[in-house]
């Protein structure tokens, strides 16, 4: 008898565990009805950029990414990083009443120091505004129109989704700061001060260091050919993910 309950045991045991490795095999990243995680989709070289504090920023994924269909509030969540220089906790705490857009400002609680900002409104991301038709609350919900904002880790995953729907590579929110400054300071010459005013930075030393840091991998790739000749001339950074 122990010996049969014995056995009834174990075949049970197994059961479960094959059970349990099927249900977790079918969420890997390598199944055909999931896309791939930020982790797979990352550039091979990102865990060593973040190590040694750099911040490469790939302009032409950006443009991809910010016209790349999607919904208004989606649209949103690209542009108030990308166009306004807003935190991820900034864009899950923007509420409709914070947009002026007869005067083109744009109030924003700063998530570092709790204090209320006014920016210029980015004429693209007044006209998203516009057509999302809401006067008051939060402006970034859920689906199920809640009434709540999204939390970060949220917002996280929608980039997820948008980067891998214009078939780049994931990028974190946070990367969008990081373009606008590049373009607005290495691009079209602003003064470090008006970036620092934009970014709501504490210092200008802050902001001498962060810019310090980013590399803008279409500046840095003309300066290579600079006075070697191109043998790609019509060369661009390809784009393209290997679907699973």
């Amino acid at each position: 008898m122990m010996d049969k309950t014995l056995l009834l045991s174990l075949r049970w045991s197994v059961c479960y565990v094959l059970r349990r490795s099927t249900k977790n095999g079918n969420k890997t990243p390598d199944s055909n009805k999931q896309a791939p995680t930020q982790k797979h989709m990352q550039h091979s070289s990102a865990q060593r950029e973040r190590a040694e504090g750099k911040i490469v920023v790939y302009r032409e994924y950006f443009l991809k990414l910010l016209a790349t269909p999607k919904s208004l509030r989606d649209q949103l969540i690209i542009e108030l990083p990308c166009l306004e220089g807003f935190r991820t906790g900034e864009v899950s705490t923007v509420r409709a009443e914070w947009f002026d857009v007869p005067n083109g400002d744009l109030q924003v609680l700063d998530s570092k120091n709790g204090k209320m900002y006014t920016l210029p409104l980015d004429s693209t991301v007044a006209k998203c505004f516009l057509q999302m038709n809401v006067t008051e609350g939060p402006l970034i919900t859920g689906r199920k129109h809640t009434g709540k904002g999204l939390s970060s880790c949220h917002i996280e995953r929608i980039w997820s989704d948008c980067c891998w729907n214009a078939n780049i590579p994931v990028m974190h929110p946070r990367l969008g700061r990081a373009y606008l400054a590049t373009f607005e300071h290495f691009v079209l010459g602003k003064p470090t001060a008006y970036i620092q005013w934009e970014l709501r930075h504490d210092s200008l030393q802050s902001t001498e260091h962060y810019l310090s840091r980013i590399v803008d991998y279409k500046d840095m790739k003309a300066m290579f050919y600079v006075g070697k000749g191109r043998m790609f001339p019509e060369a661009t950074i390809n784009t393209e993910i290997k679907q699973p």
